[in-house]
């Protein structure tokens, strides 16, 4: 829960911490836990929670502004505002680095579901080399394995070479 300090009608700290009621306050005995004890004597208030509004995360932001008072609550205040170069870049990264790493995860799935590719995993040099020789007789059947070599390449250069 936040609170607001209040002095002569005006917010003066938002939000105010109860951290900082011992240094406001240093000669003055509060109940434990605070959250319980009614603070208002000391311009303290509670803001009422106000869910932050909706809006377009690539082209706005939402400030949290001051609280106001309102039928005599302290309530939460937003504002939806033109976001920023910097913000919109932000998301932007954020959303590209979404779309990467779902894609990361399909292409690391199927890979995973690949027998040729479990094989390379599970056995060593030596035998996947006796496996290639027995398998590959053909230009189509190396074109395969080439293919299947290039995805698990892909797989790990995204995890290791990013």
């Amino acid at each position: 829960m936040k609170r607001v300090k209040i002095i002569d009608g005006a917010v003066a700290i938002y939000p105010y911490y109860l951290t900082q009621l011992r240094v406001d306050y240093p000669d003055t005995s509060f109940p434990q836990p605070y959250e319980l004890a009614d603070l208002t004597e000391f311009g303290i208030h509670e803001v009422a929670d106000v869910a932050a509004p909706t809006f377009d995360p690539a082209t706005q932001a939402v400030d949290d502004l001051d609280p106001a008072l309102v039928n005599g609550v302290w309530t939460q205040q937003w504002a939806v505002r033109a976001a920023t170069q910097a913000e919109m870049d932000a998301y932007a990264a954020q959303q590209a680095a979404a779309v990467q790493s779902a894609a990361d995860a399909t292409a690391k799935t199927e890979a995973k579901a690949d027998s040729v590719i479990q094989y390379l995993v599970t056995h060593t040099p030596a035998e996947i080399a006796a496996k290639v020789g027995t398998d590959v007789t053909s230009l189509a059947a190396a074109k395969t394995y080439i293919a299947k070599l290039a995805v698990a390449v892909s797989v790990l250069a995204r995890r290791e070479l990013r």
